[in-house]
């Protein structure tokens, strides 16, 4: 009989028929002739050497569980049997641990909810339950138990299994953490936060958008997720994105873009996307990043642009030369015939400082100084006009 390789239940029904031939063997007085294939049982002395056998394979696969593996008396509630790992695991010698009642380093349970988990063992046979366990010297464990009810010399007991599952709740909660923080970050962030996928198939689309891509697109997120297409690119920018995905995959650089989406509304919406493309097999690669709204510095920029040409109109209408200069010395605009009048014509792509200019047009009656002053002096009354005659370094008036 191989017992390393039987399994419980061959190895008791080996036993019983083992008992058995053996009985019919005394009966017939005929114990010499019993079956010798398996193990020579002819007296008592073999018998028990094989029983031990099987005793000592049960004994260590008990001591070599990976769990706290212990056998309470369910009127005590009193451990009778335990292997090492159930009191190493909570800091106790195997003489403290063998005193200790389920709730003496039971952490979280008072009595009662102890009793109710026992009657529920009793109803049902058996109990799967997370709890957690206090070590002797005070650190607590969370613990899943699974309890059954079993009877041991015709007495009932529960024999249990305590998992140390620590490790796998702090995972779980460093995870969930993470996940809090991912979600605040995802909330607050000025933009969407994206995962998209381009597969070598052709598919692609998004693996995950933040939930603000509701108030970005006016999609929800999992509709969003199920059909990229319900936000479209609008058409001028559609090669010019494509293409700049292609590159980023190829050149495997970081990708950026600014383009245009056509909301379900009908609306344009302005927008810039960053990302580093991460290849995570052959027929995958996946962009994280985040796509920001710039429809407003876009109408700022457009308004700028309408207020600059209307100013530019505005100035060149003038007969007269006219050159605006900010508190910081730097030139803002100018007409046309301004720089006609002294034959400047390249001057504003040459110097855009207001300091370099007058290095080129001096006061005639007044030294450099003194004009300084006045200048400073019109930017706190721009009122009051100042009235003089400039003249150039090749002395024309």
């Amino acid at each position: 009989m191989d017992f390393q390789n039987s399994t419980k239940q061959e190895l008791i029904a080996y036993i019983k028929h083992l008992e058995s031939e053996l009985n019919q063997k005394i009966q017939s007085n005929n114990l010499i002739e019993l079956d010798r294939n398996d193990v020579d049982i002819t007296s008592n002395k073999n018998i028990e050497s094989n029983l031990q056998k099987l005793q000592t394979y049960y004994y260590n696969l008990f001591e070599q569980s990976p769990d706290g593996l212990v056998i309470i008396d369910t009127e005590t509630l009193i451990s009778v049997e335990f292997n090492q790992i159930a009191h190493n695991q909570l800091g106790y010698t195997r003489e403290e641990f063998a005193l200790l009642k389920i709730n003496d380093y039971e952490a979280i349970e008072n009595p009662e909810e102890t009793l109710e988990h026992v009657r529920k063992i009793y109803a049902n046979g058996y109990d799967i339950f997370e709890t957690k366990h206090r070590k002797k010297d005070g650190q607590i464990l969370d613990i899943l138990v699974k309890a059954k009810l079993t009877k041991v010399n015709g007495k009932d007991h529960f024999y249990c299994v305590f998992r140390d599952i620590s490790g796998i709740k702090n995972a779980e909660n460093s995870l969930k953490e993470s996940e809090e923080r991912f979600k605040i970050m995802a909330a607050n962030v000025p933009g969407v936060i994206f995962e998209w996928f381009e597969r070598n198939d052709g598919s692609r689309g998004y693996k995950y958008i933040s939930p603000r891509c509701k108030e970005f697109f006016g999609v929800e997120q999992a509709d969003l997720i199920a059909d990229w297409t319900l936000v479209k690119i609008y058409h001028e920018d559609l090669l010019p994105w494509s293409n700049s995905i292609e590159e980023a995959k190829k050149n495997k650089s970081d990708w950026f873009f600014e383009g245009r989406f056509v909301l379900p509304d009908g609306s344009i919406k302005w927008w810039n996307g960053y990302s580093s493309p991460v290849k995570i097999s052959d027929e995958e690669i996946i962009f994280d990043g985040i796509l920001v709204d710039i429809t407003p510095q876009k109408k700022q920029e457009e308004d700028l642009l309408k207020s600059y040409s209307l100013t530019k109109l505005m100035l060149d209408s003038v007969e007269e030369g006219i050159i605006l200069i900010d508190k910081d010395e730097m030139i803002n605009s100018y007409n046309q015939l301004f720089f006609q009048m002294w034959d400047l014509s390249n001057f504003y792509t040459e110097f855009k400082q207001a300091s370099i200019f007058f290095e080129l047009l001096i006061p005639l009656t007044i030294n450099r100084e003194e004009f300084d002053s006045i200048i400073k002096k019109s930017s706190h009354y721009p009122h009051i006009p100042i009235n003089g005659k400039l003249y150039l370094k090749n002395k024309k008036v």
